[in-house]
């Protein structure tokens, strides 16, 4: 499931993507499920509720999305020449991962200072290198403010410093401290985790590790340091956290 302040969808083993109605904030479950047509190998909502999705290696958002009509009208495609594998929503930005190994950001998205809309979907994209080329990405996330993590194949993760509504790309990557699994300390910058999925919030960077555990680190304004992390009560399998959370 992906979820942000305004929208929560999910995507079933057979492609089908969902929406959860009747969704306010005395009733923050919903009351029911409802299918979207189409078929998408990706899901993701920003938090300002637009809907992305991956159908057929190919970028599309969800128009017609409006608090009366919560599904949309129909998926239009974005232009791009680059095999996908997935993708990341946020405020003002759109982050990609392709299958050859590079980081895509979606340029001219964004509101002018007096509150009117530029373009929603941007109109262009700037190539950037992986953290640790060779080395994969395996999974990304982006918080609220906009600042992208991704977690690479070799068990690392890094944030990307310097972005800003002027320079969507950024300007170089930092590694992040992870968390200890399987006890109460930490690791160091760098010890192997086994974090497997990350996730990012309003204030938060989440984690999920191999063993099931559930971790937290305040990043809104904070350098993550091996100190910052919190371990969840609990075991989840997996996690997506909505951008007001």
């Amino acid at each position: 499931a992906v979820v942000s302040t305004q929208s929560t969808g999910a995507i079933s083993k057979a492609n089908i993507p969902f929406y959860r109605d009747g969704i306010t904030s005395g009733k923050e479950e919903g009351t029911k499920w409802v299918q979207v047509d189409g078929m998408v190998d990706h899901l993701c909502v920003s938090i300002s509720g637009m809907v992305w999705a991956i159908i057929h290696d190919k970028i599309h958002y969800r128009s017609g999305v409006t608090p009366n009509n919560e599904q949309g009208t129909t998926w239009t495609s974005v232009e791009h020449d680059f095999s996908l594998d997935m993708l990341e929503a946020g405020g003002s930005c759109l982050w990609v991962y392709s299958r050859d190994n590079k980081l895509y950001v979606r340029t001219g998205m964004g509101f002018h200072s007096n509150g009117s809309n530029v373009t929603r979907i941007g109109g262009g994209w700037v190539s950037i290198d992986p953290p640790t080329s060779p080395s994969g990405v395996t999974d990304m996330a982006l918080t609220a403010q906009d600042d992208l993590f991704v977690l690479t194949d070799d068990g690392k993760l890094f944030k990307r410093d310097g972005c800003t509504q002027g320079c969507t790309e950024g300007v170089n990557w930092a590694k992040v401290a992870l968390p200890k699994t399987g006890g109460s300390g930490f690791l160091g910058l760098g010890a192997a985790p086994s974090v497997i999925h990350i996730a990012g919030g309003l204030e938060h960077l989440w984690a999920v590790t191999d063993s099931n555990e559930v971790w937290r680190a305040a990043s809104a304004g904070h350098v993550i340091t091996e100190r910052s992390w919190e371990r969840i009560p609990g075991q989840k399998n997996g996690i997506r956290v909505s951008q007001h959370v």
